[in-house]
């Protein structure tokens, strides 16, 4: 019998050093709400001596937390739901409040009824090493064992006490081995316990299982270098840090691979533990990849708001670059004009020479017309709504954008006839919307050969009276289901883009009484399509209001 009691404390101690070595507080409850089991995590870190208790647990709580805690663990007992519940939890005597996760699930016998409740407390702010807390309680329970023992040898005349001692014990020792059992298998986050000796997997729990896709009976008795878990484990990388960290790794970032083939990058916790007599690692494992690529997102987002602000300053400066760069060329056109005027009519070449000159004058102007436009497009100015041909706005965007296409080595075509109506509206707003639609054509198409790179503008009017540009590509096109979806803000099919362009298109057409929607090719790319009332039929252009509209619904956008 003392052999047995020895054998049954030996896998109690076990147990307790597989919970102590978890990185969350660990208890349980009695069906009716009261707790009487706190694992050491709790004494750890919350620095109380006394009894496990319900009482204990909201002593240790912030104040402004209690009721909360209260509220919710009531519900749950009356109830039977699962509890779940942030609250601040004190850390030792410094006074100091930490954020935890209180979880707590309840297990039914065959009836139905609760049997028990079991909970956890997970730290959501950091996690801390609990190793001298451990070797503090492995200490304490082998004294206590050990005084249990030299009490029960020296009292035979008790034996039947001890006896019953005994089956006390195994009964205690079978809900123990349920408690931690139930801690381990409900953690949040996953667990898989390495053999030290061949780094050979023995125990995974179910996190685990649903973050790698492998199922236990796949893995156990198996290597993780079988599988290619760790992505850098290449150089036994994994390995090499939990040697030189003794095997008490903390917040370890490393990317692992999924069944599927999948990266996802995850944050290890390891500590060493003795399993059956083994030495074994405890590696907790959290996946943060949702998290990595918000904050990509994010720092991706910065960049482009700073470009814009770039921008912005540009726009600010635009009229004092104009004013720069117009001097120089004023003094070029004079020159031209009078080297002309100067040349004899008898020298040689005379006639040559006037049509270079009369070229240099013809670019110099051509140069002016650009930076006026430029100008007009980034300096901020009131809104000026009057009849504009769309025919002059096409040829005013593309000598803007000659240079670009002839980079880009996209050919363009155009076919808007001048005698097209007038349309009512601004004309740099019109401007910028068909340079954002060529654009967005052009980076459509830059996975295309330059032989494929086309773009076609066409203007005609409807059998409705409207008239209607259309900006054709021969690019992949638009997904059918994101047609609509492309338009409204921060919606973008660009690795790098904001996703504002085209809705500003749409709200400043919107507000010239128009409409812009886009159409996939039947053949290949798609094409984009802005129909304007024409001037003079009953329709008022609300340009300012639009820009309003634009701006609300960014904002509304940013709030959520």
């Amino acid at each position: 019998m003392r052999r047995e009691e020895e054998t049954l404390r030996a896998s109690e101690a076990e147990l307790r050093e597989l919970a102590d070595a978890m990185p969350q507080i660990v208890w349980t409850s009695t069906p009716d709400g009261q707790v009487d089991y706190f694992n050491d995590r709790w004494y750890e870190l919350t620095g109380s001596t006394v009894a496990a208790g319900t009482n204990d647990l909201l002593l240790m709580t912030h104040a402004d937390d209690q009721q909360t805690v209260i509220d919710a663990w009531q519900h749950s007992v009356a109830t039977g739901y699962p509890c779940q519940v942030e609250h601040r939890l004190r850390v030792g005597n410094s006074g100091e409040f930490r954020w935890h996760l209180l979880r707590a699930a309840p297990v039914r016998d065959a009836e139905g009824q609760v049997r028990r409740w079991y909970g956890s407390c997970t730290d959501i702010q950091d996690q801390k090493g609990v190793e001298k807390q451990l070797r503090s309680a492995r200490l304490d329970l082998e004294a206590r064992v050990f005084e249990r023992t030299a009490e029960l040898s020296s009292a035979v005349v008790r034996l039947r006490d001890e006896v019953a001692d005994r089956i006390t014990a195994v009964e205690a020792l079978r809900r123990s081995e349920e408690r931690f059992a139930k801690a381990f298998h409900s953690s949040p986050d996953a667990i898989v316990i390495i053999r030290q000796s061949d780094f050979r997997i023995i125990e995974v729990n179910e996190k685990a299982e649903a973050l790698f896709g492998y199922s236990r009976a796949e893995v156990l008795g198996r290597s993780y270098d079988d599988f290619g878990l760790i992505v850098q484990d290449d150089d036994r990388y994994l390995r090499r840090r939990l040697f030189e960290a003794n095997g008490r790794l903390r917040e370890l970032e490393a990317d692992v691979r999924h069944k599927s083939g999948d990266v996802l990058r995850v944050v290890l916790v390891t500590d060493t533990m003795d399993m059956a007599g083994e030495a074994c690692y405890i590696v907790i494992v959290r996946d943060i990849t949702e998290r990595k690529r918000a904050d990509a997102l994010l720092n991706e987002q910065q960049r482009e708001l700073a470009h814009l602000s770039r921008v912005a300053a540009l726009g600010e400066l635009s009229g004092a670059l104009a004013h720069e760069l117009n001097q120089p060329l004023a003094a070029i056109l004079s020159n031209a004009r009078a080297a002309q005027r100067m040349i004899p009519a008898d020298t040689q070449n005379a006639a040559e020479v006037r049509e270079i000159l009369e070229d240099i004058a013809s670019d110099d102007r051509r140069a002016g017309e650009v930076i006026s436009r430029m100008r007009t497009l980034l300096k901020k100015s009131d809104l000026q709504p009057r009849p504009v041909s769309l025919a002059e706005i096409v040829k005013e965007v593309l000598g803007l954008l000659h240079s670009d296409l002839i980079q880009r080595r996209v050919s363009v075509t155009s076919q808007v006839p001048a005698s097209l109506p007038t349309v009512m509206g601004d004309r740099v707003q019109l401007q910028q919307v068909l340079l954002n639609l060529i654009l967005n054509a052009c980076d459509a198409m830059v996975q295309q050969p330059p032989t494929d790179r086309r773009l076609a503008i066409d203007a005609a009017l409807t059998d409705e009276g409207a008239v209607q540009l259309s900006v054709r590509d021969w690019g992949v096109g638009i997904s059918a289901n994101r047609l609509e979806q492309i338009f409204d803000p921060f919606v973008t099919t660009k690795e790098s883009g904001l996703g504002l362009g085209l809705a500003i298109c749409r709200s400043i057409v919107t507000a010239h009484g128009g409409r812009l929607w886009a159409v996939n090719n039947s053949d290949r790319g798609a094409t984009f399509r802005m129909s304007l009332t024409p001037a003079g039929i009953g329709s008022t252009v609300g340009v300012a209001a639009g820009e309003n509209r634009v701006l609300g619904r960014v904002n509304s956008q940013e709030r959520q």
